[in-house]
């Protein structure tokens, strides 16, 4: 087995060296998740005239299905105060509404308008559009890759969650 003394990129963790391939990869995995792609949504929600915490906001809503703002910061894994001041702002954009619940009028629901779906739209299409970087390895190679990334997943899920932090 190899030794592992690359270090992260000090951008992200100063100092910190691998201990094994399985760390390397998560720290990878973390730079590109964590790094890559918050920078591409961040950006596009600027282009877009939405700061991140709105953006990811809207992005959580499914036009025509109305959810309460509870709901929303479940799906955002935040507490429910957290959502107020995004969606405030989506509401003063046009970009959602707050009607009332039809059976409990102290909750309100947020709904996508019209005006919100088009930008959801845009803005999702301009998240997921694959960097360049990944085109460029092969097809198999990416075929593998996203194979491995399925099993992580259905790996994690078949655990609870509370596993990884009891490990700790």
């Amino acid at each position: 087995m190899r030794s592992y003394t690359q270090a992260v990129q000090d951008k992200y963790v100063p100092g910190l060296r691998y201990s094994s391939e399985a760390q390397e990869l998560w720290a990878l995995l973390w730079q590109v998740g964590g790094g890559l792609f918050a920078e591409r949504f961040n950006a596009t929600a600027a282009s877009l005239g939405l700061s991140p915490v709105s953006a990811g906001a809207l992005m959580q809503l499914l036009p025509g299905e109305p959810i309460s703002q509870k709901e929303l910061s479940e799906r955002l894994h935040c507490s429910p105060s957290t959502v107020v001041d995004p969606t405030d702002r989506l509401e003063r954009m046009g970009l959602v509404e707050r009607i009332p619940h039809s059976k409990d009028r102290r909750i309100n629901m947020l709904v996508v308008t019209e005006d919100g779906r088009q930008l959801r739209d845009r803005f999702i299409a301009r998240v997921f559009e694959p960097p360049e970087a990944l085109l460029t390895i092969a097809a198999g190679d990416r075929l593998k890759f996203l194979s491995v990334l399925r099993e992580l997943l259905a790996a994690r899920s078949k655990r609870p969650r509370t596993a990884d932090a009891a490990a700790r």
